[in-house]
């Protein structure tokens, strides 16, 4: 959204965070950016309604949100996508979706981690992202759960 609004309609913008931020900054900014936006009292509340209608999905996405930071940082990716959410949004959709499917960790931690760099990638390009890269994570994590069950 932060990119969309910058870049493709050459509307003015709120300014990126000056660095990666606390594992807790990145929980709120990715979940703001679950509705395309960069109010800071946004994600919160995003993260609030997660809670209130499943403990275990809430989990799921604070997991993701600290995989996503984590795979950013270990990967040097850029600092303000990361501030600002937009490369960790979609992880978090992703492991709401995951949970509710009782998605094994491990394939999990990969669907968030190839939805970051997916992310990356397509700014990268400077392709708009939206949920892209939680679509082709999600497709690719449920691939490879059909593969390893025999289910095609």
């Amino acid at each position: 959204a932060e990119y969309g609004c910058r870049h493709l309609l050459a509307m003015p913008s709120l300014p990126a965070a000056a660095t990666t931020g606390a594992p807790i900054q990145a929980l709120t900014t990715n979940a703001s950016q679950v509705l395309f936006s960069s109010a800071p009292w946004i994600g919160p509340l995003v993260v609030l309604a997660v809670l209130l209608c499943s403990r275990a999905a809430a989990l799921w996405v604070a997991a993701a949100s600290l995989l996503a930071w984590l795979t950013a940082l270990v990967f040097s990716l850029p600092a303000g996508l990361t501030a600002d959410g937009l490369l960790g949004y979609n992880a978090l959709i992703l492991a709401s979706a995951l949970q509710s499917r009782n998605t094994a960790i491990p394939l999990a931690v990969g669907g968030v981690v190839a939805s970051v760099g997916l992310s990356a990638l397509l700014f990268h390009l400077n392709v708009t992202t939206l949920s892209l890269p939680f679509v082709l994570s999600a497709w690719l994590v449920i691939g490879v759960e059909r593969l390893s069950s025999g289910r095609q």
